[in-house]
């Protein structure tokens, strides 16, 4: 019986490695670990810094086979990670973004901030408020910073005449209810938003509605309502029971 050729296997997370297809088999390369020797930074769960960059774009820890990690530090580093996470220090599905605009609680005109991918795409970016901070993006805003300034204080102007209209504003609402005075279905911001659009004419987007707490009973609430970083406005909310047709 002829004996069976063993085939060796190439190791996981190799650090040796062909740079192209024609390249003999027997020449290979050392790529050394970024993670270890002297001078190399050390592997903490509180060094996010460091740790964002062994995380890929939609949340996985990338693997040795790509950022050239020994298979040891490897483990290092995705401990840490997992710690980190754990510890709510690094959110799993991130972006950074450089904003457009200056925003509450985030930021100033050129800022780079690390956001929720999902906030960043489906809000900041699809509303001009903020780019992908890449280098081209980042060198772009700081290029255009003055016209951003001028912009926002455009916008400030335009804030300040809706909050004039719509500050202390009562926004009153029919609803059928059970017999505890609890609505069949709460008031979301989509709802509020149409009902400012029909009575006063003005465009507000959900998102920019805080509710404070769930609307499903009878009573009186207020809700506040970020037109700008530096503007907001309160609104009051008077829910009643909806007559009943005899």
């Amino acid at each position: 019986m002829k004996k069976r050729n063993k085939i060796k296997k190439k190791t996981r997370g190799s650090r040796y490695t062909k740079l192209n297809l024609f390249q003999k088999p027997d020449v290979k390369f050392f790529r050394p670990c970024p993670l270890s020797g002297k001078d190399a930074p050390v592997i903490d769960y509180k060094n996010i810094k460091l740790l964002r960059k062994y995380i890929s774009e939609s949340g996985k820890i990338l693997p040795s086979r790509v950022t050239s990690v020994s298979l040891k530090k490897q483990k290092e580093v995705s401990m840490s990670i997992k710690r980190a996470r754990l510890l709510a220090l690094i959110w799993k599905i991130t972006m950074e973004v450089v904003l457009l605009e200056n925003i509450k609680n985030l930021g100033k005109i050129g800022d780079i901030v690390i956001v929720k991918r999902g906030h960043g795409r489906n809000f900041l970016i699809k509303y001009g408020k903020a780019l992908k901070a890449s280098k081209d993006n980042i060198s772009l805003v700081n290029k255009k910073k003055e016209d951003l300034n001028a912009k926002n204080l455009t916008l400030k102007k335009e804030a300040k005449k809706i909050f004039d209209v719509i500050n202390n504003k009562k926004f009153k609402f029919s609803k059928r209810t059970k017999d505890n005075d609890e609505l069949y279905g709460s008031i979301k911001p989509k709802e509020l938003s149409k009902a400012i659009e029909n009575m006063e004419k003005i465009e507000i987007r959900p998102s920019q509605i805080d509710l404070g707490k769930e609307i499903n009973k009878v009573g009186s609430y207020e809700a506040k309502i970020n037109l700008h970083a530096e503007i907001m406005a309160n609104i009051h909310i008077e829910v009643v029971k909806e007559k009943e047709e005899n």
